[in-house]
Formats: C-alpha cells, structure tokens, sequence
C-alpha cells in the first residue's frame, strides 16, 4: 500500500557524474537541507493533500537553514514502473553562459538540449525545456502544497534555486544545488478522505432521522408551544362569527421555494379547520403552478374535514408574478372583502409592510411567518402573532404530530447542539493555539512514519 504522505530528507551532497552529464564536475558537499513531502492522497484527519482522483500531485518543501531564494519547480514524466530515488545535483551552466542548467538536460547522457537563455525568455508555466514542463515558481518555500493536474503516469519534479531577472517569469542565474524528487504516481481513491467530516455530519442526519422516527412512533415528542400556530383555529373561530373571509397568502416565490413549499403544507390545514367552521377562505398566489398546486392542498383539507362539496376552486387564486402588481391586487382584496383574518406564510420581500399595514387598518387578525430576517421586523410590528424564522418550517411537524415530520424536526436540533458545540470548541482551541497553549499533543510527520 502506498503510503499516503512521503518525506524525503535530502542533504545536497555529491552528485554522481553520470547521473547527470559525463561533463560535470563532482561538487563538494552542502549545507542546506530540503524537507520535500510529495502528496498524491491525503490522511483520514490532515486538510494536507489533493483530491484523490488520480489526475493531481502536491508537492512542498522547505529548507533548513531557511533561505528566500526563489525556486523553480520542473516535472518530466517517466515511463511507468520507472523507479527513481531523489537527489541533489550542481545547476551548472555551459559555455560560460546563463543557459538551461545542465541537469535539465534529456535523460540520455550524451544528447543535449539546445541552447536556452532563461534571462531573455521567460519560462512561464507550462514552458517546455526539453524533457522537462515549468509547473510553478515560488519565492522561498513552499510549505503549502503546490498541486499540479497530471495525466496519470509516473512523474519526477525537479526544485531549482533561481535568481529572477529583470522581467518577468525571466531569471539570470541558478545558484547553488537542485534537488531531482524520487518517482512519484498520483493514485485514485474510492473515497475523498479530506472530506471525512461531511460524511460524520450526514452520518449523524442519518442516525438522528431513523432514530426519532422511531421513537416519534412509540411516544409523543415534544414540541415547544407555537402561540401563531395555536392562534390559528380562534382566529378562524373569529372570522365565524364575523361573518368574513379568510385570507391566506403563500408568499411572492415559486414551488420549489422551502417557504412555499412550507406554506403550503400549513395551508391544509388552514383549510380544513375553515371547512369545519364552514367558512370562505381565500388562497392569494403569485404563480400559477403555486396557484395549481395550493387548489389541491385546500380540496384535500376539505376533504379531509368531510365537506369536499363545499370546496370552491374559485377561491384559490392567481394574481400576478410582478411583486408590487401582486401586492396592490392583494391589499385591494383585503379593502373589498375585509376579511377578518390574514395569513401570511411563506417567503416575502418589501411587499410586506404593505400587505401587513393594510390588513392592520381593516382591523384583521394577522398571524404571519417567514424566513427572510429582513421582513420579520415588518410583520413582527404590524401583526399580531409572528413565526419567527425556522417556526415556519417546524409548523407542519407540530399540527400534524406526523412521525417523519417530527423526525426531521428532532434531527434538525441535533444539528445545531452539534454546530453549536464544533463552534465553541474551535474558538476556544483557536484562542490557545493564538497564545501558544496546546490543547492537544503536537506531533511531526516523522512521528507517524513507520
């Protein structure tokens, strides 16, 4: 099994001749040391590494004793099943020029590459140079890998201390030594590990789902008391006696809005408990499949009361798309018919106030719900019961006490004790790690090699 993070301590030392050029001169040995860790997969718990699919390699390093010079990093592909162990190896120039240092040379000993000033043309990424690819330029180290997209293969990376010219991407000198990487192939894996910590979430989704479905089936679960949602059936009671309308409004967004789609499921039973009391109720829509949709919610909530013949389609209506057009036809409805109570769920922008403040001025009862924090202050004001944000979408869990429902409700509060407390546990380690207190054992990437 390949080993998933790989360090190569290199001392820039003697390079052999015949590794390099038969020309070339043995070099005495360096005192600078590279720390080369190639990545092409990544641990169980380490952000370190790239995505295992097979087509990436990172690369970083870092020498002791630190120096700032820039580094230019090469790769040239190996036939495969080549295995290739690291080294240092002398840049040196030819003809006394600032040409392609020899060790960029093809790998055949006696086949040169042809002359390339690096001071006059700038070697870009991606720049060919014989065998070799420019993969990136770095001033100083690289403790943070350099990821470079392959074909799969086998590969070696050349780090060539540099010395920039003038212009950019151009550089007038390679002192001191380079190092050649060993062999290395990206590997694909079954699984991104990096992405270990979304897994343990949806894992706990799961777990708490199946587990509060279950026990929504053998026991009542609580729910803490909703004062809009219990308002509902007097304020219905109300427009009874009044001899007025119902108004219900799902909102300003389509179908697929969670808002809508949470509107309409209380929407049902707005209208069976009107069917019980045998009273009007107007459905208000901003978009004809909501309109579509929302007929059938009330027909089944009659249905659902024993009075499906009392249901008139005609009551459930579509305005208009156009927000403020959709708002003005609204509010003109509430000073025709004035009814005695107005619903507003679903998702609402600066219609709002508008809808909110006319109800008010025909003196209505107005319970409203949203999930748009700007809007909550409007409703919040001028009605006179308000579900505040997430309220509107634990409403269908609490009146229809229907286990899946509860259990998403549950799995929900699970989530956030779990955001809450990951919250808190970061913050408290970010502010020891800030003041140089550990809260945890620091270990090394040699401690954890075999």
């Amino acid at each position: 099994m390949n080993r998933i993070v790989v360090l190569l301590l290199v001392t820039c030392g003697i390079a052999r001749a015949e590794e390099i050029h038969p020309e070339i001169v043995e070099q005495a040995p360096k005192s600078t040391q590279w720390m080369i860790e190639m990545l092409f997969d990544q641990g169980f718990f380490s952000g370190r590494g790239v995505e295992p699919d097979g087509r990436h390699i990172g690369i970083s390093w870092t020498r002791e004793p630190a120096v700032p010079t820039p580094v230019l990093v090469l790769r040239r592909a190996l036939p495969d099943g080549t295995d290739v162990k690291g080294r240092s190896t002398r840049v040196v120039d030819q003809g006394g020029t600032v040409l392609v240092p020899a060790f960029l040379y093809p790998s055949t000993p006696k086949e040169y590459h042809s002359a390339y000033d690096p001071s006059v043309n700038p070697l870009t990424v991606g720049t060919k140079i014989g065998e070799w690819t420019v993969v990136a330029s770095v001033d100083g180290d690289a403790p943070d890998p350099i990821v470079d997209e392959v074909d799969p293969g086998t590969y070696l990376y050349a780090l060539v201390p540099a010395v920039r010219g003038a212009k950019p991407d151009t550089y007038v000198g390679f002192p001191g030594d380079a190092v050649v990487t060993w062999s290395v192939s990206p590997h694909a894996a079954w699984f991104n590990r990096r992405r270990w910590f979304h897994l343990a979430l949806i894992a706990i989704i799961a777990g708490s789902l199946f587990g509060f479905t279950w026990l929504a089936k053998r026991k009542e679960l609580f729910v803490r008391r909703l004062a809009g949602v219990d308002a509902i059936e007097d304020a219905v009671g109300r427009s009874t006696e009044m001899g007025r309308p119902v108004l219900y409004v799902t909102g300003v967004e389509e179908t697929q809005d969670i808002q809508t789609i949470a509107s309409l499921l209380i929407l049902g039973h707005v209208a069976k408990i009107t069917a019980e009391y045998d009273t009007d109720i107007r459905v208000a829509n901003a978009f004809p499949l909501t309109m579509v949709i929302a007929e059938e919610v009330v027909r089944q909530g009659y249905a659902n009361a024993g009075r499906a013949d009392a249901h008139r389609p005609e009551n459930v209506m579509f305005i208009t798309s156009e927000q403020f057009a959709f708002a003005a036809g609204v509010n003109g409805m509430i000073l025709r018919e004035r009814p005695a109570t107005n619903i507003y769920f679903g998702r609402f922008y600066a219609e709002s106030l508008m809808l909110a403040e006319t109800g008010f001025l025909t003196g209505a009862v107005q319970i409203a719900g949203t999930g748009e924090l700007t809007q909550l202050p409007f409703f919040i004001s001028a009605c006179d019961f308000t579900l505040l944000g997430e309220e509107l979408f634990a409403c269908s869990a609490y009146l229809t006490r229907e286990p899946n429902q509860l259990a998403l409700l549950k799995a929900g509060d699970v989530m956030k004790v779990v955001i809450a407390v990951l919250v808190v546990g970061f913050t408290v380690c970010a502010t020891l790690a800030a003041n140089n207190v550990y809260p945890f054992t620091r270990f090394s990437i040699e401690d954890v090699l075999p």
